[in-house]
């Protein structure tokens, strides 16, 4: 019995020949949801979607009995992750909670009729559901006990971790064990992460530009009131063609800007909360019931001694988006929070801090990496390394502000992690962390871990 499988994603031109590589023989794609590198589509609805327009999909009424009931059931149980993660599509910005109910109704009947069709045994995920309609297709295998294979790209050099279900994410408990070099770094904070990159250079941009500007006050000046008169005038909005009377992106700004302390006295002890960039996967894929993420500062803010504060900074990757007037208000509202400026150096916090809290961001292991504790909300990868604590586990405050381990011990549970990932970038975003990234080894690293999925597949099916 061959392997009939489903891929989504792996559309990058190297990965394209690595998943027919690793399916020759033993498995066959039935149904490829991406964009080759011809830019023609291997699921036209799906590249609709991602533009923006309403998928073709088939009514409730004509599909099967047992699949409505589960789609009504199934969008019911998870109906808070499902709109979450429906709402970064422009389609469905605007929908109301029914609107969005009956779409993922629909999708899930799509997708169940696929799978039912086609007689699939196996999907196997890029990444981790986070866009909506994805997500939808996991939960139509999931029901219909299809076996489900999910990566995710780590940030640690040319690694991937993988799992079977969203649920093992963070645990890893369905891997086998890989061999893998053991895992050595410096005792610090301080991370090179080549996503930051573009921003460091902006910023140096910027304050070249200020320290040019400083010289000619008057021209300072000058530029600041034109930049008020742009957006009292509703320059801003008509440049963007935007309906709304205040161009969302200026509004956000002054919002942020008035949400800021102008000081911020680090001799009383505080609890460091750098912000999620949003939307993304790090809180609508794994960060559980804390997509909200004011609602994991407001329950830390109520579990702290009173005489800790909370310092937050915002993400400067973000935008308008998933920061309205009222995200400010409830933030505002929050006792004991300071809201510092977003040139705040994080490893300073990092370093003034009693420990780091966060869902699932980054700061939980740059924390950890140089020695410090790190209280998190969701499910991030480095979950079961030494120092990481769970809020759902309700620690004790001082459990974490006295927590010691040593960094032989740290790296010899990184290495024991990182032997259930395996070797290769899947997301083509991270070649760039790879100054020497070879696409052909890449691809042939794919393509052997693919193989392996699909001989475990077929072993469990026959």
């Amino acid at each position: 019995m061959n392997c009939r499988a489903v891929i989504y994603g792996f559309h990058a031109p190297e990965l394209v020949p690595a998943v027919r590589a690793g399916l020759q023989g033993i498995g066959e794609v039935v149904h490829w949801i991406g964009v080759n590198r011809d830019g023609q589509s291997f699921d036209e609805d799906i590249v609709a979607w991602h533009l923006g327009e309403q998928l073709s999909l088939p009514s409730l009424e004509s599909a099967r009995q047992r699949s409505r009931e589960a789609a009504k059931a199934i969008t019911e149980q998870n109906f808070a992750q499902i709109a979450d993660q429906l709402k970064r599509n422009p389609f469905c910005a605007e929908m109301s909670p029914d609107q969005i109910r009956l779409l993922a109704q629909r999708l899930f009947v799509k997708f169940d009729a696929l799978l039912s069709d086609k007689q699939v045994n196996l999907v196997i995920f890029q990444n981790l559901p986070h866009e909506g309609f994805e997500l939808l297709l996991y939960f139509a295998a999931r029901n219909r006990r299809v076996r489900t294979v999910l990566c995710y790209q780590s940030i640690l050099p040319n690694r991937f971790f993988h799992c079977e279900s969203l649920d093992d994410f963070g645990f890893f408990r369905s891997c086998e064990l890989e061999p893998a070099e053991p895992f050595v770094i410096e005792r610090q904070f301080e991370k090179r992460l080549f996503y930051m990159k573009d921003l460091e250079s902006k910023s140096a941009v910027s304050s070249a530009n200020t320290s040019t500007t400083t010289r000619h006050p008057m021209k300072q000046r000058w530029r600041r009131l034109v930049t008020k008169l742009k957006q009292k005038t509703g320059y801003y909005r008509l440049r963007c063609k935007q309906p709304m009377a205040v161009d969302p992106q200026v509004e956000y700004e002054s919002n942020l800007q008035n949400a800021i302390i102008k000081t911020a006295s680090i001799n009383a002890p505080f609890v460091y909360f750098p912000l999620h960039l949003q939307p993304e996967l790090t809180t609508s894929a794994i960060g559980d019931e804390y997509s909200d993420q004011l609602r994991a500062i407001e329950e830390l803010a109520n579990w702290l001694p009173s005489s800790v504060a909370i310092f937050a900074k915002e993400n400067p990757k973000q935008t308008h988006r998933w920061r309205d007037t009222e995200f400010f208000r409830r933030l505002q509202k929050i006792p004991r929070l300071k809201l510092v400026p977003t040139e705040t150096s994080t490893y300073q916090l990092l370093r003034d801090c009693l420990y780091a809290a966060t869902i699932t961001g980054t700061v939980g292991w740059e924390s950890i990496s140089g020695g410090k504790p790190v209280l998190v909300f969701g499910r991030p990868w480095y979950l079961t390394l030494p120092g990481v604590f769970h809020f759902r586990d309700q620690p004790v405050f001082e459990n974490i502000v006295n927590c010691k381990f040593s960094h032989a011990e740290f790296c010899n549970a990184v290495s024991e992690l990182l032997r259930k990932s395996r070797p290769g970038i899947v997301d083509i975003n991270y070649r760039r962390s790879l100054p020497d990234f070879d696409p052909e080894a890449n691809s042939r690293a794919i393509a052997e871990f693919l193989r392996c999925q699909v001989a475990k597949t077929l072993a469990l099916i026959e």
